[in-house]
């Protein structure tokens, strides 16, 4: 009898606790809400300006690096390539056997 006192204490505790993490939740959704509609389009506007000219600085920043990579990749696929050709030259000259 006691075991199912403590599930039933324990079950009570968790319920009050996620009641807590709702209302918590739905505060933050409040105060997001009155944060979004009482920010001004134009506001909205320049922050999306702001964060477009972020995006393409780094975009710029990171342009070499890209074609780095690409060259790097082009150069793999070479080299993976002729791997894959030498064993096979390798056999067919019977110096593997």
């Amino acid at each position: 009898m006691s075991y199912i006192r403590d599930e039933n204490e324990l079950v009570r505790k968790q319920s009050a606790l996620y009641q807590v993490y709702i209302a918590e939740c739905g505060n933050n959704v409040h105060i997001t809400t009155e944060v979004i509609v009482s920010t001004s389009p134009c506001q909205q506007a320049k922050s999306q300006a702001t964060i477009q000219k972020e995006l393409d600085e780094e975009i710029a920043k990171h342009k070499g690096n890209e074609d780095e990579i690409k060259r790097l990749e082009k150069q793999h696929k070479k080299g993976t390539a002729e791997l894959h050709v030498c064993p096979l030259n390798y056999l067919s000259d019977g110096i593997g056997t």
